[in-house]
Formats: structure tokens, sequence, C-alpha cells
């Protein structure tokens, strides 16, 4: 006979207790030196949603940390296997995975016996017991996953590239992979304790539950790791690369996979601090403007590439617009047709009339004002929020400000972050070319004042110069990296103030009314 499976629900229905006035709105219903709990009632089926990070001190302050942590949430998912099966058959999911300021598990599925779940999860968190045939497999197979990355498609390879280069604690998988080498057994159960020796717990918890059951999972943590509160001053502060102005970066590699034909260029253009509402507003204007023109003119015109990625890109705490493009084409080839193609543009935006500019912004106004679909798009939605510690309702924000843009504001933002003549553009691009990569055919001019080659871009003058700042390779990673400066982190953000939200959008705090 089959064992009994503690997780099946006994209850499919949507709960029939009386629902609040504010059911539908997000709600701090607990804000103390242990724990934030937020909670939004969602009752359209009986599930719900519950994301948790445990704020561990100064988050991953080095490479040696953060390959332990991965490797440890994979032991304590091994040990669980069993149990995440169970649960999994009975419509329960759960993960562990690595944030950037602690360990985060995410937990959705049937509410009924999801507290029964995150207890065995936390349990097995706290008293973890490494079988050493287990950890052998786990360490290899992490090893492996690193080691692979180099195999990926050369697209993922330049995204993860980027992240590294625009991130303050992140690291190349190749390093990650040899400081994997040197971890033993009894390094992670030396390290896993001090994990939970300071903690400070933020909960997210969204669907068919009450606000007792969400904070009831709030306790069950507390009471399960028995940390002392993590002071604020203990707290990770995320931080990113700021670009300076008029910069122009280029980092260049070969795959590594000899049977791989195409090269890769990502091409990021830097605008400034996420939590500044106008760059954020002019970001998402620009990536509605552009999603058509880019492809049509990339991929169709110009048949570089079968697919082309054209989005905004949000680093830790800053953000920009970037291009990816795997191509047979040599990433510089690349580069020229991407420079060429926003040269062009600046005469596109010029000549739109005001009818489409208006039109352009409506369509996002409209995409920034639609509703979440489903529980897992309104779960991710405000946990990129929460994590972001700003607490800012971004896209409420940014769609009144789109409203009273005017085409020349915007003309202005493109021509000082974008067009390729700007002076005080900061851009960064990395270059993957295939080890079998050519030549490719272009036109080719001389920078004023220096013999180095450049590939010239259609469009440019006819007297064969290029009136930007010379590309600086960047050699190494780390050097480039110790060099830039950092962008500021969240500011006060163990202090919410009621009044920065409002009832219209959707957030108050618990017993303020507000």
């Amino acid at each position: 006979m089959p064992h009994k499976n503690k997780f099946i629900p006994h209850q499919l229905s949507i709960k029939n207790e009386e629902v609040e006035m504010s059911s539908g709105v997000l709600r701090l219903i607990r804000d103390d030196d242990d724990a934030r709990v937020w909670y939004k009632n969602i009752q359209r089926f009986p599930c719900a949603s519950v994301r948790i990070m445990l704020r561990t001190p100064m988050g991953w302050p080095t490479l040696a940390q953060k390959v332990k942590a991965r490797l440890y949430s994979a032991l304590v998912e091994d040990t669980l296997r069993e149990n995440l099966w169970n649960a999994q058959i009975a419509g329960l999911t759960a993960s562990i995975s690595v944030g950037s300021l602690g360990l985060e598990l995410s937990l959705w599925g049937y509410t009924e016996k999801m507290h029964v779940l995150l207890e065995e999860i936390v349990s097995m968190m706290r008293k973890l017991v490494i079988v050493p045939e287990r950890f052998v497999i786990l360490k290899e197979c992490l090893t492996q996953t690193y080691r692979d990355s180099d195999y990926q498609l050369p697209l993922a390879q330049a995204t993860d590239m980027m992240r590294c280069l625009c991130e303050e604690k992140e690291w190349m998988n190749d390093e990650y992979a040899a400081e994997l080498e040197h971890i033993e057994a009894h390094d992670i159960m030396a390290f896993f304790p001090q994990l939970f020796k300071d903690n400070h717990i933020e909960v997210l918890a969204l669907g068919d539950l009450t606000k007792e059951e969400a904070s009831a999972m709030t306790n069950i943590i507390t009471s399960s790791l028995h940390s002392r509160s993590l002071p604020v001053f203990q707290w990770g502060v995320r931080r990113a690369i700021m670009l300076p102005p008029g910069s122009n970066y280029i980092y260049e590699r070969r795959l590594t996979d000899l049977s791989q034909v195409n090269s890769c260029i990502a091409y990021y253009l830097y605008i400034g601090d996420m939590v500044d509402d106008m760059s954020r507003a002019n970001l998402l204007l620009l990536m509605e403007i552009f999603q058509q023109p880019a492809l049509a003119q990339l991929c169709s015109k110009e048949k570089l590439a079968y697919a082309i990625e054209s989005r905004a890109h949000c680093s830790a705490t800053t953000i920009g617009y970037l291009f990816v493009i795997q191509s047979e084409h040599l990433a510089s080839y690349l580069e020229a047709r991407i420079d060429s193609f926003l040269d062009s543009f600046t005469k596109t935006l010029v000549d739109m009339s005001e009818e489409e500019f208006e039109s352009q912004k409506e369509r996002i106004v409209s995409k920034l004002e639609k509703k979440p679909g489903n529980l897992g798009d309104e779960t991710a939605r405000l946990w990129d929020h929460i994590k972001s510690e700003g607490f800012g309702l971004w896209n409420e924000t940014a769609a009144g400000i789109i409203r009273d843009l005017s085409k020349q504001d915007f003309i202005d933002f493109y021509s000082e972050y974008i067009d390729p003549m700007s002076e005080t553009r900061a851009k960064l691009s990395i270059h993957l070319n295939a080890r079998s990569a050519g030549t490719d055919k272009m036109p080719v001019a001389k920078a004023e004042g220096t013999d180095a080659p450049h590939i010239l871009p259609t469009g440019s003058n006819s007297t064969g110069t290029i009136n930007k700042k010379n590309p600086i390779h960047i050699s190494d990673v780390h050097r480039f990296k110790a060099g830039m400066p950092l962008g500021p982190g969240p500011i006060d953000r163990d202090r919410i103030d009621p009044a920065r939200f409002s009832k219209s959008a959707g957030v108050m705090r618990e017993g303020t009314g507000k």
C-alpha cells in the first residue's frame, strides 16, 4: 500500500469567509525588527503564492559564500526530495534559491497544506545532515553546470557576462567553478548555521489565504530558525556599476565551443538610477517605440539574425537599454549595425507626427495599467518591487509621467543617452566571437587622432571620420569593476511611510486605514 500523503488538501473550494473591504489591496500586516509581511487576498482559486527572503548579514560579500550558499540550497532540496515530490503530486510546489540579499523560498499551490510543507522545509534548513555520497554527486552536478555554461547559446552567455560586468557582487561562471573545487562537506556544515544566526524575514503572501494564515506562516519561520533580529545596518546592500558619461567599453572573448558558428553581441546603454522616475518612464517608452523598428531593420531587412532581443535591462540598482544579437556575423559588425540603426532613428523620431507619438504613449500606458492576468504574474511584479527595497509603485508612477511627456522631452532624452553621436552617452558591449568566425567586409575608417581602424556605420559622414570616442577594451574584468563608480543603494528601506502609498495605487499599511 502507498504511504499516506500528508500534503493532499481536503478543502478545494474558495474560502467562504467574509472578505474585508480591502480585499485585493496589498497590505503591510507586520513590520518589526524580525519580519516584514506583505499580504494580498485574491479569491479566484483555492491557491496561494508565497515568497520568503531570509536576509543574512551583509548578503554575499564573497565569491566563496555565494558558491557555498548555492551548494547548501541544492543539498536541502535533495534531502527533501521525497517530501517535495509528494507535495507536487498534491498540487503544491516549493523551491529554495540564492537571492542577492539572502536565501529565498518560493511556495505555490493549494493553500490548506502549504504551512505543513513550509514547516518541513524550514526545519530541514536548520537541521541539515549531509550524506557524503550525495554531497559528492551534487557538487559534481553544480560544477558541471558552471562548466557547461561555456556551451550555452552565445546569447545566454552574453547575458550572464553582462550581469557580471554590471553588478558589484557577481562573478564569471568559470570563477564559480574554480571556487567550488575547494569546497568540501565540512565547509558547508560550518557555513550554514551562520546563515541563521541573525536574520530579517521578508514575506509576500498572495491568494486565497487570510492574513492570520500569512502571519502564522511567518511565525513558523521565526520559531523554527531561532534567529536573532538582524540590525538594519547589517542588511546587505546591492550596488551596481555606473558607467561614466561619454564612456565606451568593449569586453571581447572567443567562444569555447568549437562547433558554435554563431557570434553574439550584448550592447548596453546606461541610463541611470532605477528609482529615478523620469529615467524609468523614458526607458519604458523607448522600449515600446523601439520594438517593431528594431526587429524590422536588424532582423527582417538586414537579416542579421532570426531573433533579436531589444529591451530594458535592470541591474541591482541601475537601468539601461540592451540589444542582444546572435548571428553568423562578427560582433564588431553587429555593433556597427546597431550604431547605424540608432543613428538613423534620430531622424525617425524628429519626423514622427504628434499623433503617432501620442499613440505610442497610449500603448505603453495601457500595458502598464493592465492588471496581471494570473497569480504568478502578480507575484513576480510585486516581489520585484519589494526586493528592490525602493517600495515604489513603478508602473503606476511611470504611466503618469509618460502621459505628460512631450515629444521634445523624449527627443532630448534620446539625444543624451541613446544617440551614438552623443558626447554623454555611456555604452558597454560584450563581443563573443565564434572560433570559426572570419572577417565581415565593411567600410573602415580611422577615428580622429588615432591609427586604430573602426568599422564605419552606414550613414556616417563622407569624410570617413567617426564623431565618437574610441572604445576602451576591457582586458581584466575585476580591474574594470574596481575602477568604476557604484550607484547608491536603497535608502530608508527599513522605514516605510504610509503616505507614500495610496489606496488608488493598491497599497496600504495595516491599522492605518491609509
